[in-house]
């Protein structure tokens, strides 16, 4: 039997109601994993002098698999200090408000995919990854002050998404207030007008604070990665990070430069 999509509560529907807006959260483990698995891959992440004559992972995946199966990729945005594992749980789309990486319960969460609208390929045209504002700044909890800034919204354009199999690097085209729709539940992105008509509606957004590249919004056919967390001080709006994907590296690489 196909499952009606449109019939089920989408877990960031709940975000209004004190999901991912949480901004003065403590307690629970402050990485979400154990420290020296975290630590390592951050490091691994940032190592600038990584030689492999094949492609290979600064992630260690199979580590990261042993503490919680649900981990299958890592989210990291260098200038926003943003580094941590993002999980998919394949039953429940609200389970990581409330649970972190590890599976423990905590209002923190972690940073999550929804199953019944995104893939763990990042294939889809629009992938949307949820995180908690957090007061103490862990997961999304300073990406609203950092990107506000028009200084690192240009300087810090990048951010990367790193799987078993390859890399994934998007440049950012704008970061925005918006408000608290469920946008993979009411825009259908593989539809082209759709596609067209929101990030039209995005690029016309006229909130202080916004900073959009209009030359380099997507086209239909792009693929996009969105940051969501609820907007300091109204939780009833969101800040969104949009990227647009422009390298894709599953190949060779020899002194971090592809061959």
């Amino acid at each position: 039997m196909k499952i009606n999509k449109k019939l089920l509560i989408p877990a960031a529907a709940l975000l209004a109601a004190g999901g991912i807006g949480i901004a003065a959260l403590t307690g629970g483990s402050p990485k979400g994993l154990p420290d020296e698995i975290y630590d390592s891959t951050v490091s691994g992440i940032r190592d600038s002098g990584i030689t492999v004559t094949a492609y290979q992972s600064p992630v260690d995946f199979e580590s990261l698999r042993d503490v919680n199966g649900d981990i299958y990729a890592w989210l990291d945005v260098p200038g926003a200090d943003i580094s941590y594992p993002v999980v998919q749980s394949s039953y429940d789309d609200s389970y990581y408000l409330d649970h972190t990486s590890e599976k423990e319960y905590s209002y923190q969460g972690a940073l999550f995919t929804e199953h019944m609208y995104n893939t763990k390929s990042f294939d889809d045209p629009v992938t949307i990854i949820y995180g908690h504002n957090l007061l103490n700044g862990r997961f999304f909890g300073n990406m609203q002050s950092f990107y506000s800034s028009a200084d690192n919204f240009r300087s810090s354009d990048e951010m990367m998404i790193y799987l078993p199999e390859k890399e994934l690097t998007y440049k950012l085209f704008a970061t925005v207030i918006f408000d608290n729709r469920h946008i993979l539940y009411t825009t259908d992105f593989t539809d082209e007008n759709a596609f067209r008509y929101f990030f039209s509606a995005v690029s016309a957004s006229k909130d202080l604070g916004n900073n959009i590249d209009r030359e380099s919004f997507p086209e239909y056919g792009d693929r996009v990665l969105i940051l969501s967390t609820c907007l300091n001080g109204d939780r009833s709006r969101r800040f969104l990070v949009m990227g647009k994907l422009i390298s894709e590296s599953d190949h060779f690489i020899i002194n971090n430069k592809e061959q």
